[in-house]
């Protein structure tokens, strides 16, 4: 499986990488077991320095940058005191995404010498130089994935992590997924929200981790627009309480100046009497 895990490697076209950043992926995905569980590399801190030449910290630089593009996803820490060394996955998925495919074929390509249909005398060869050089063989086709380098940094970010080690090849990034979040931040719900939501899910007898994360963004959506609801529902009853206070302290006031008002004819008018 190490050699698959390679193989799709050298076939992806991984851009703004640094010539360490290859080497040490490369030898990761060459080392890459997935027959354990869960599915790792561990090579020693003096092998990835005799095969890249590199010194320590620029090693442990280059591994932090790609454990944050999520090209490598940790699995447990190195520790001095006992004895680890830093164990990585590598993210096959998102290496394969940036495999770029193209189909074109050349279209035209010319013989150098003409091959006589009778015996000759003399003995044929092939001519060291083409008297036309082959064509047919433009750009690369862009790569499929990713299409939005964005939506696949939030869908690491967002989901891929939280999903166990040994079921993240069965979810891939996608338009499916891609609404459900689009929806949930319109909703305003944070990313920590949704990663909390998948880090509740029971991942016992899962096969395909797409679908259990699918119904579950689908659940917080539904969940989001009912706490929506009721919060517009006791906004508006706020509103409606506000309103009938307001009346009722205009009608208490209007009380008020109509009986001062009463008391002052009435005062008017006993001293307009006649002693």
């Amino acid at each position: 499986m190490s050699n698959e895990a390679y193989d799709e490697f050298c076939k992806a076209s991984i851009p703004d990488l640094t010539t360490l950043d290859r080497q040490l992926l490369g030898h990761y995905a060459t080392r890459f077991n997935e027959n354990v569980i869960p599915p790792r590399a561990w090579p020693s801190r003096d092998e990835l320095i005799r095969i890249t030449g590199a010194r320590t910290k620029s090693i442990s630089r280059s591994l932090g940058r790609l454990a944050r593009l999520t090209f490598l996803l940790r699995v447990t820490l190195a520790s001095k005191d006992r004895g680890l060394r830093a164990e990585y996955a590598v993210n096959r998925p998102l290496i394969r995404s940036f495999i770029q495919v193209t189909d074109e074929v050349p279209e035209k390509h010319e013989v150098t010498d003409e091959v006589e249909t009778g015996n000759s005398e003399t003995p044929l060869s092939n001519s060291g130089v083409t008297t036309e050089a082959l064509h047919g063989y433009p750009k690369p086709n862009k790569p499929t994935k990713p299409t939005n380098v964005q939506s696949y940094d939030r869908f690491n970010e967002v989901i891929l992590k939280h999903v166990p080690i040994e079921l993240r090849s069965t979810i891939t990034a996608g338009k499916n997924l891609d609404t459900l979040l689009d929806e949930l931040e319109a909703l305003s719900v944070t990313t920590q929200a949704i990663s909390n939501a998948i880090n509740r899910i029971t991942w016992t007898n899962v096969i395909k981790a797409g679908a259990i994360v699918a119904i579950t963004l689908t659940a917080l959506i539904e969940e989001s627009k009912r706490a929506l609801a009721r919060e517009a529902l006791e906004a508006e009853r706020g509103r409606q309480l506000d309103i009938d206070r307001q009346e009722a302290e205009k009608n208490k006031a209007s009380d008020e100046v109509r009986a001062h008002h009463i008391e002052t004819l009435k005062e008017t008018w006993r001293k307009q009497r006649p002693s």
